[in-house]
């Protein structure tokens, strides 16, 4: 079972601004005692679970306090985007809204066959339809190898 002075500095520790002797002095013990507990097993499943619970709330924290922000954060760019004496800040607030928007644009690659060399061209579709009938592709002779 942990004592109060043990989960006192257990939130000294979750908090992270003491060090471990500022922590044993505040406690009242000595800061060999300290380093002893924290190499408890039931020390540190406590420690854990209390950083643990900390760092999820300050988490949750976080997350709200910038979507309460948002708002002002996308009336800057808007700001930027049409009154910035910067042609570049004002193409990139611009890209930003776009892709906000629209979705980043990605490259497509068209892929097409040139009758070159007088090459036959082979139809996707005939090819589909020789395989359900006889379960066999013929290609032209210049095309098979």
């Amino acid at each position: 079972m942990l004592d109060e002075k043990k989960l006192e500095a257990i939130d000294y520790l979750v908090g992270g601004l003491k060090t471990r002797e500022e922590i044993a002095e505040i406690v009242g013990v000595a800061d060999r005692t300290v380093y002893r507990w924290m190499n408890d097993k039931e020390f540190k499943a406590e420690w854990q679970k209390r950083s643990d619970d900390y760092n999820s709330s300050l988490a949750k924290e976080s997350k709200s306090r910038m979507c309460s922000r948002v708002g002002k954060a996308i009336d800057n760019i808007w700001d930027l985007a049409n009154n910035s004496d910067s042609d570049k800040i004002k193409l990139e607030a611009n890209t930003i809204i776009y892709e906000a928007v629209l979705g980043k644009p990605t490259t497509k690659i068209e892929q097409s066959t040139t009758n070159n060399d007088n090459n036959v061209p082979v139809s996707i579709t005939d090819m589909l339809e020789q395989v359900q009938k006889d379960n066999v592709i013929a290609l032209p002779k210049d095309k098979a190898k």
